[in-house]
Parts: C-alpha cells; structure tokens; sequence
C-alpha cells in the first residue's frame, strides 16, 4: 500500500525565522499601526495585528529592535494576521 502521508508544498524561496518581536507597520507620513512580527525572512514576513481591513496594499515595516525597516506589499489578509513580501 502507497504511503498516505499528506506533504505540504513550501512556496517561499527563503528560510523562515520565529522571531515574536513588536513591530510597526506604516501606513503613511501621518498613520502607523502597532503589531507583532511572528516570523522573518529575506522575502516576507507574518504579522499579526488588531485589524487588516484599514492597512492599505503597500506599507513600511519597522522593527526597531532589529533596526530593520522595509518597504513591503500586503500578499495576504486574514482577520488578525497578514503576509507581507518585500519589495
């Protein structure tokens, strides 16, 4: 009998790292929102936040902590957490 054991497809073209750190997403020169980053890589990174409906499609992550700042685009939302790729 076959092997049954289900095998995910890994789309991310960097390793993911756990990092939990507080972060800040913004949104443009007035408007920024508080979040945690849940995981970091050289392409993207998860995030989660209060609400995503109001984060526009492009925004500016900063993780002071690390002194990283970048501009990324929203690749996913859903009602607590969104997916970002760097730009």
């Amino acid at each position: 009998m076959a092997d049954a054991a289900i095998q995910t497809v890994e789309r991310r073209n960097s390793l993911r790292r756990r990092i939990d750190k507080p972060a800040r997403l913004l949104i443009d020169q007035t408007s920024a929102a508080d979040c945690i980053v849940r995981n970091l890589s050289d392409s993207g990174a998860l995030i989660m936040v209060g609400h995503t409906s109001y984060l526009p499609e492009t925004v500016v992550l900063v993780i002071p902590e690390l002194n990283f700042q970048r501009r990324a685009k929203v690749k996913w939302r859903r009602a607590r957490s969104i997916g970002l790729v760097f730009k």
